[in-house]
């Protein structure tokens, strides 16, 4: 078998041994995202230049929507380059920075919500961290223990996206339309719904080679429940 074909073949047509490797090394890739975000974003986050990036994304919201999102496409095309390791290590890195830029708003304004309230910051961001770690793992947990498909969830899933785009897109149109925390309630469930279609679709219709593909589907969908995790923490009383 040549290295094209092994790397090419589903993780449902694998070996045990193959599979068990290959999900150690999305989540290894995974952990990788993670912190370089976390350093990333800690770097910003002390820095006036990561101050005045937010300062100025704040005001151009819907650009820097646009702009994530063709980062999104590009990164995820990137990733699925197979036979290009150099480009699928491109496609996480552009992700991972393009995740950290946009969490600045979010971070300045937790910031001084926190300093309103008289509470560390730090706080906050753990128990957002937390809980986004805890229900991550729950989920992935019950999707590889039951080894139930989940991929049924997937044109729901994408349906309930292009919802929540929308309304994000009018709340910015009509500045007096608040999402508000039902909102944010809602995108932690429905990144819920991503984790246990994404942890599954991984097991079986990802190709083995695709450990960096599959740690980028699962990175986003962390990234983005702590990003609503944390807006429900900061807005508690």
């Amino acid at each position: 078998m040549s290295y094209v074909s092994y790397q090419t073949r589903m993780a449902a047509q694998a070996t045990v041994n193959e599979r068990v490797e290959f999900l150690k090394k999305v989540y290894v890739h995974l952990g990788g995202a993670i912190l370089g975000w976390i350093a990333l974003m800690t770097v910003l986050y002390n820095s006036s230049f990561g101050q005045n990036l937010a300062s100025s994304l704040a005001s151009n919201w819907i650009i820097l929507m646009i702009a994530f999102m063709a980062a999104g496409h590009f990164a995820s095309k990137w990733a699925f380059q197979m036979g290009n390791p150099t480009k699928q290590y491109l496609g996480l890195g552009l992700y991972v920075v393009a995740q950290a830029v946009i969490f600045m708003p979010l971070l300045m304004y937790v910031k001084a919500i926190a300093a309103a309230k008289g509470v560390p910051v730090t706080n906050m961001i753990g128990s957002a961290g937390i809980i986004t770690g805890v229900t991550f793992g729950g989920l992935t947990l019950t999707a590889l223990v039951s080894k139930k498909d989940f991929s049924f969830l997937g044109r729901a899933l994408q349906l309930l996206s292009f919802a929540a785009l929308g309304m994000i897109i009018v709340s910015w149109v009509f500045s007096g339309v608040q999402l508000g925390d039902f909102f944010a309630m809602a995108m932690v469930v429905l990144m819920g719904g991503y984790v246990l279609y994404y942890t599954s679709t991984i097991m079986r219709q990802f190709p083995i080679g695709s450990h960096v593909a599959a740690s980028l589907a699962l990175f986003s969908t962390i990234a983005t429940m702590f990003y609503y995790v944390l807006m429900l923490v900061s807005s508690r009383d």
